[in-house]
């Protein structure tokens, strides 16, 4: 037989690269035959991030179907982050209906609608505010307002205010998301 759990230097497996691909099918085989569905490379990616990396929902499933964990521990890489980022809303949403946090705060990202409106996300942001995401909390004292601000994205801007996030909440820089609007831009008004 064939060792399915050979990895690189790297520590990225076959199923690793079965899940960036999106090749469900490599993928399911992989793991009938004993693929680490929890397997973690050097840079702290598992097989599920990977899959939300290609947007695969199909993957996702796999991957949570044999045990791959929807949120792994604080130092590996965030799949639900990693799905908001690239605006694969299914993915995301598979996610949560396996009970991850949709407000975990991770270090350099912040909360998922935080990344949302960073990325400009719409339909994410949109998704997280009606699944009940906290619409002041992102990253640290950054709010999800602060980053829908910083990018000039209006409506994103709309949908967190109706949502009924906090105008008044100041940063650690002590600005406000008014404060970081783009001058004269359709924002301030």
């Amino acid at each position: 037989g064939v060792n399915v759990n050979l990895v690189t230097i790297n520590r990225v497996s076959s199923l690793h690269e079965a899940c960036l691909g999106g090749h469900v099918a490599c993928a399911k085989a992989l793991l009938e035959n004993g693929a680490h569905v929890n397997g973690v490379t050097v840079h702290g990616a598992t097989p599920l991030f990977n899959a939300c990396c290609s947007g695969s929902a199909v993957c996702v499933n796999v991957l949570l179907e044999f045990g791959a964990k929807a949120q792994p521990e604080m130092h590996l890489a965030s799949p639900i982050h990693e799905a908001v980022k690239r605006g694969h809303r299914e993915c995301m949403e598979i996610l949560l209906a396996n009970n991850v946090n949709i407000d975990q705060e991770v270090p350099q990202l912040g909360t998922p609608l935080y990344v949302a409106c960073t990325y400009q996300r719409v339909d994410c942001v949109k998704k997280l505010l009606e699944l009940g995401a906290s619409v002041d909390h992102g990253q640290w004292l950054d709010t999800p307002l602060h980053a829908a601000a910083r990018q000039s994205s209006v409506e994103i801007i709309h949908l967190l205010t109706d949502y009924g996030a906090n105008l008044k909440l100041r940063n650690a820089q002590g600005k406000s998301a008014l404060d970081l609007a783009i001058p004269k831009s359709s924002v301030e008004q």
